[in-house]
């Protein structure tokens, strides 16, 4: 059962599910983490989304490279790559 909190981020247009669609297709997982969750649940507003996946940062540029506008590649050593989209920056 998702609470219903969290079901505008789930929607179907929303960026995680877009996401979502797009590592799946791809044979990975992706989950959303962090303060966008707590903040759902706490019905606060949500300034931004982090999200987890077992993609290696070569696969995530492959995955969102054309869906992005741009990407940030400063934590890629370290397994994070920065997607920015439309004015709003998601870390992976």
């Amino acid at each position: 059962m998702i609470p219903e909190r969290l079901r505008p981020l789930l929607e179907t247009d929303s960026v995680p599910a877009q996401l979502g669609a797009r590592f799946a297709d791809a044979g990975h997982s992706l989950y959303l983490v962090g303060g966008s969750v707590r903040d759902a649940l706490l019905a606060r507003r949500i300034e931004d989304l982090d999200f987890a996946t077992d993609a290696r940062p070569p696969d995530i540029k492959s995955i969102v490279g054309d869906w992005a506008d741009d990407l940030f590649l400063m934590g890629e050593a370290f397994g994070t790559i920065g997607v920015v989209r439309r004015g709003h920056t998601y870390e992976i």
